[in-house]
Order: C-alpha cells, then structure tokens, then sequence
C-alpha cells in the first residue's frame, strides 16, 4: 500500500501525533499562565484576562466557512491556478472588509465604554480600551487565518496542528515579558489574543510562501466570474456544521445544570475534561484528509480504495483513543479533581463511544467537502444536534452524567455517522460507475475513429 508511506494514510498517523505533542505544552502553558497571573496580579485580572482571551472561541469559524472554499481551491494545486487565485482574492477582500468591521466596532465599543457593559465588568476606561485592544488583535486576524486553510488544502495539516497548538505558548511569553516589565494589569489583558494573532500571522506567511500557491500567485490569469457564488455555496453550510456539531458535545453540562444537579455536573466535567483532547486528536487527525479528497475531485481520481483505508485507519485511531481514555482517563481526573469527585467508570466507557463514532466518521466528514457534500453534513449535524438536546434532557433526568453521553453516542451514530458513511459510498460508488462508462465511450470512439481511419 503505497499510499501509507508518505501519502494520506500517513497524513492522519502525522496529525495526531502533532496534536499529542503540542497538548501538554499548551496545557502547560495555560497552567503557568494561571499561576503567573493569579498570584501576581490576583484572581479578578486573571478571571478579565480568561475572559477576554475566550472571545475568539465565540466566533464558530473565524473565516466563516469562506476558508472551506479556499481549501478545495488550494487542493488543486499546482493546477487550477486562475480558480485558486480567483476564490483566494475573493474571500481576501471579503475577510478584510469583515475584520475592518470587527475593530471598528470593537473601538467604537471601547471609546463609548460599553465593553464593560457588554461583558458586566467594572467600569472602567482603561479596561475598556483594553478589551477593544485584544478584540482589534482578533480583527486583524480574521483575513490572516486564510493561511491555514490553503495548509490544510495543500496537504500540510500537521504543521497547521503544530502551530496552532502553541497559541497558549505565546501567550505565555507575552505575559512572561509584561511581568518582567512591571506591565499594568489594563496591558496584560490587551494582549490576551495576541498567541491567536501571532499563530496565524506565521500560518499564513508560510502558506503564501509555499510553492505551489507562489507559482500560482504569478499565474495572472483573469478571474472568472461565479466564484463568489461558489464560495458562499460552501461558506454557509460549512457554518452550520462548525455550530451545530460543537453544540452537540458542548451542551451537556447545560442540560445537567437544568435536569440534574451540581454534583453531576461536576461529575461529567471531570470526566469531560479527559475526554475532550483525545476528541480532538481524533478531530485534527481526520482534518488531514480533506485535501486529498479536494484533489481527487479536481483531477477525476478513483478515491474508494483511499476512502475504505482511511475508514479503517481511522477507526483503529478512535479505539486506541477510546482504549487510552478508559485506562487513564480514571487516573488524570482522579489527580485533577484531588480525589473529591467520584467518578463512575461507565462514564469514561461512554465517552470512548464518542470517541469512536467521531472517529468513524471523520473520512466520510472530509470527504463531503464539496457544495452538496457539506449542505448533506449541515443537515445530518443540525438533526444530531437537536435531537441529542431532546434525547440528553430526558436521559439526564433519569441517569445523571451519563445520560446526555449516551444520548449523544445513540444519536450521532444513527442520525450522523451512519448516514455520511452510507451517503459517501454510494456517491464513490456513483462516480466509479461514471468513470468507467466514460472509459468504455472513450475506447468505443478510439475503435470506430482507427476503423475510419
């Protein structure tokens, strides 16, 4: 199998152990950011500063979907060019003209005092401008992030992981440098965004940089028209699925908190806590494949062989996962909560079932990329979603922590796994047939044109 030595197979086995190096640094990092701040500066600069470093996280997609599109434009690469530079310039100016409208509005915010407000805090002017200032940092951001999206369709996705991983480092040296400094609590928390800004700031110099796009960046073709529609065609159902599928995960502890108890809560936030890096290394691994899949669409290629390994591999990924979660999962929460919050096993056992159908799943997520593709997933995501609430509410009521979990397992299975798996196999299956029936008109018109000749 030649495609496991450098091909896609390895992309993914490269990804996840991207994200298994960089979590204990960012981990670490936050950690010593928390202890930096809290006993030098106190608890409520810490609590401003968490809050203002946490906004980015409310914007679903900082490119808003747009980068889908730049994705599958970069996958077909080094051909295609003009249809590259054409979405590329496209989704530019539309990033531009979106962060331009975030820092104005951000400084509006800061000059009239209303950041305060916004966030109940404090009045404040120096804390104001504060804010506006990490929210600025954010702005600028928001065309920069481009550059991980044309990594990602260029099949370098383990670097983006990398890279990304060591926002909380930055962050860090920041902080490191204020203190040394005698900095004033008002400037630590301006640049509480700046590990965003200065992460994809590097992402995008290397994208542009790369080969590929520089050989296609001097390809002055004329832009053609319809790209606009075709970035938008991706950009809102990408958008869907980027809230509907978090939702999915991140709604329990609300549920909990409404059908259940404290203690429950705290329970499952425990056990949470374990779970959600090993999703997320299952998550950023799968991401790997969505530029092979982009590419084969541009150059007609067979993908089934690829789809099935992938399948398979990442499968074997999300029970190892799965494995590590149940063995030491117990341990780490156990050591993080001090021992106070028992934990029952079962929980840990319901969680790798997450694990593993997200894992099942993620070929067929990267393979449904294209228009129709990713409008299929934005439909299967907002039913799993809701569904899941209904389901977790009445789970909640009757088992505590583990009955949104499970709820969860049951709904993402049957009404998102199980439905890409099938839609995407009969959509390989299609284009097979496709292929091979133009194979047979293209023999029969080579025969008939030798028998003229």
């Amino acid at each position: 199998m030649n495609s496991i030595g450098n091909g896609p197979l390895a992309r993914i086995v490269k990804s996840a152990g991207a994200r298994a190096f960089v979590l204990p640094l960012s981990g670490g990092a936050a950690l010593l950011i928390t202890r930096l701040i809290t006993s030098e500066y106190g608890p409520e600069t810490y609590a401003v500063f968490s809050l203002a470093a946490a906004l980015p996280f409310l914007i679903p997609m900082m490119d808003l979907g747009i980068g889908s599109a730049v994705t599958n434009a970069a996958a077909g690469l080094p051909g295609h060019s003009d249809s590259f530079n054409a979405v590329l310039r496209k989704a530019q100016r539309i990033l531009i003209s979106v962060g331009a409208a975030l820092g104005a509005a951000s400084l509006a915010l800061g000059a009239s005092g209303l950041w305060t407000t916004v966030l109940n805090l404090e009045s404040s002017r120096e804390l104001n401008w504060s804010i506006a200032t990490a929210v600025l940092l954010i702005a600028i951001s928001v065309p920069l992030s481009l550059g991980a999206r044309i990594l990602l369709g260029i099949r370098r996705n383990a670097f983006v992981v990398l890279i990304q991983g060591t926002t909380s480092v930055v962050n860090l040296a920041a902080v490191s440098i204020l203190f040394v400094a005698r900095a004033e609590p008002p400037v630590l928390i301006a640049v509480s965004t700046v590990g965003v800004l200065a992460t994809n700031v590097l992402l995008n110099w290397v994208a542009l940089r790369s080969p590929a796009v520089r050989a296609a960046r001097a390809d002055r073709k004329p832009s053609k028209r319809g790209h606009s529609t075709a970035i938008w065609s991706t950009a809102v159902p990408m958008v869907v699925v980027s809230i509907a599928l978090p939702f999915t995960f991140q709604s329990d502890r609300i549920v909990l908190g409404w059908t259940s108890s404290l203690e429950q809560v705290a329970i499952y936030s425990g056990a949470a806590m374990v779970f959600l890096p090993v999703l997320s290394i299952v998550q950023v691994a799968g991401r790997s494949l969505w530029g092979d899949f982009a590419e084969a669409r541009h150059s007609g290629r067979d993908v089934s062989k690829l789809f099935s390994q992938a399948v398979l591999l990442s499968t074997f990924l999300g029970i190892g996962g799965a494995l590590g979660l149940v063995i030491f999962g117990p341990i780490i929460a156990r050591w993080a909560t001090s021992g106070i919050v028992d934990i029952p096993y079962a929980l840990y056992f319901a969680f790798a079932g997450v694990v593993i159908c997200q894992a099942i799943q993620q070929p067929a997520g990267m393979y449904l990329t294209d228009v129709s593709g990713l409008r299929f997933q934005a439909v299967t995501t907002v039913v799993t979603a809701l569904a899941s609430l209904v389901l977790s509410i009445y789970f909640a009521s009757k088992h505590g922590a583990i009955g949104p979990v499970l709820a969860t397992v049951v709904v993402l299975a049957f009404l998102h796994v199980v439905p890409c798996l099938l839609y995407s196999y009969m959509r390989i299956r299609n284009e097979s047939v496709r292929r091979s029936q133009l194979a047979v008109v293209s023999v029969s018109d080579g025969s008939l044109g030798k028998l003229r000749g």
